[in-house]
């Protein structure tokens, strides 16, 4: 099948025939990249192209992409007992304090009014502050309302009950709205257990929902 989805997020609306691949159809999303070029506190953001994603499943869709231009830590050096899996992660400031992209994309949409976390398939954990701060390991944890713990509940569970593939960043705003983004530094790039993930993901939520922000490293 051949989707196109536009308007809102929650507009999901197949506008176009079937056509299809050898063996089962094809879905060819197309979306409406959405997002200022500036937001409210004057980080540049510039709207890319879409990026294609050959789901497993022999499908195909097209991601909004931009390229958010965050603010560098030039402070003082991580503390010694930093663990150097996260020392190694590229430095960004969030409200004046040394962070990391995904923790410094989550503050920008903070202040448009979405609550979300950083989820680390690597640690198991959900994270909304930068260590020393504690992670928890579900997002009823952090407080989420209900709706939002069940949508990502679903997702897990969709995923194998583990959040491997998961985009870094899960984000949830009144009324009954979620958002998916996935954060690459520099040269890094969409992984098979991603491409996985957004195919599971849009079982659920529209193609709107997934953003892909990039950052220079």
């Amino acid at each position: 099948m051949w989707y196109s989805f536009r308007g809102a997020p929650d507009a999901c609306i197949p506008l176009f025939g079937i056509t299809g691949l050898p063996g089962r159809p094809r879905a060819d999303l197309l979306v409406q990249v959405r997002g200022p070029d500036q937001n409210d506190d004057g980080m540049k953001i510039t709207q890319r192209p879409p990026t294609p994603v050959a789901l497993p499943g022999g499908g195909l869709v097209h991601i909004a992409t931009q390229r958010w231009e965050l603010e560098r830590w030039a402070g003082a050096a991580d503390p010694p007992d930093l663990k150097r899996i996260w020392a190694i992660k590229p430095k960004f400031t969030v409200n004046g304090s040394r962070s990391c992209a995904e923790l410094a994309i989550l503050d920008h949409l903070g202040r448009a009014g979405w609550h979300g976390v950083w989820v680390s398939a690597f640690a198991g954990e959900l994270r909304s502050e930068w260590f020393p701060a504690p992670a928890v390991k579900t997002l009823a944890e952090t407080g989420a309302p209900a709706w939002a713990v069940k949508a990502f509940d679903r997702l897990r569970a969709a995923n194998g009950g583990g959040f491997g593939g998961f985009f870094d960043l899960f984000s949830w705003r009144n009324p009954d709205e979620v958002r998916f983004d996935e954060a690459k530094v520099g040269k890094d790039r969409i992984r098979p257990t991603q491409r996985r993930f957004v195919e599971q993901g849009l079982l659920f939520h529209c193609i709107q929902d997934f953003t892909i922000i990039e950052v220079a490293g």
